[in-house]
This record gives structure tokens, sequence and C-alpha cells, in this order.
């Protein structure tokens, strides 16, 4: 909830109202933790399938896009992966409706993430 209400700029109490499918976000969510069990997938391969999830769960009337991209650089945050340097914001919104058109698959958007991450400074 706390990424749909900073991708909205909304209440986290009015962002619950804004949800269609919790079970569709609990799948997205759960995404990542599968992948790195079953197939040891490394941290972009695993932020690739949760905004793949996401979208396609399309778990909120509306912003979920933005809800995605909140969520994903949350999930790199936590898990110390930063970003060398910000990507465009047209580079952005062209990867997020890639993946909720389903024109680009979780397996493209790692490779477009991947470039663009520093794991140095890993935690």
């Amino acid at each position: 909830m706390r990424c749909h209400a900073a991708a909205l700029e909304i209440a986290e109490s009015t962002a619950r109202h804004h949800m269609l499918h919790r079970d569709g976000l609990l799948s997205a969510l759960d995404r990542p933790r599968w992948h790195a069990h079953y197939r040891k997938s490394d941290l972009v391969d695993q932020a690739a399938v949760l905004a793949e999830g996401l979208v396609a769960s399309h778990a909120w009337v509306d912003g979920n896009k933005r809800t995605t991209w909140v969520a994903l650089r949350t999930f790199l945050d936590v898990n110390g992966v930063s970003w060398l340097e910000s990507p465009a914001v047209d580079d952005v919104v062209a990867q997020m409706t890639g993946l909720t058109t389903r024109r680009i698959n979780g397996p493209a958007f790692a490779t477009w993430l991947r470039p663009r991450l520093n794991f140095a400074e890993r935690r």
C-alpha cells in the first residue's frame, strides 16, 4: 500500500480503497522469492519478475505503472542495489508501458535494467 500511496501521492488509507485485485497483488509480491528459490534468480531477475507481475495483476484502479516503478525501486533499495544514474522518465514510461502491454517481458526488462544498476555498494 505504501508504494501505491507514494506513487499517487495519496494517504495509505485512501490507497486501500483503490485496490481491485488483492490476490493478484499478493501473487506478484511472491514472485521474486519463488524465482530466487526455484530458479536461483539474481536480484535483477527478481526485480524484473516483480515488475512484470505487478503490472499484469492490475491490482489498483489507477496508477499501476507508477506503483510498479516505486515498488521496483524500493525492492532494489531494500536489497542494497543502487542506480548508476536515474533513467530518463521517457525510458521508464516506455518500459512500464511495454510490460503492461506485454510488448516487453520480464527477461527483456531485466536486460534493460541490469546495466543501469550498481551492485558495488550492496549492503
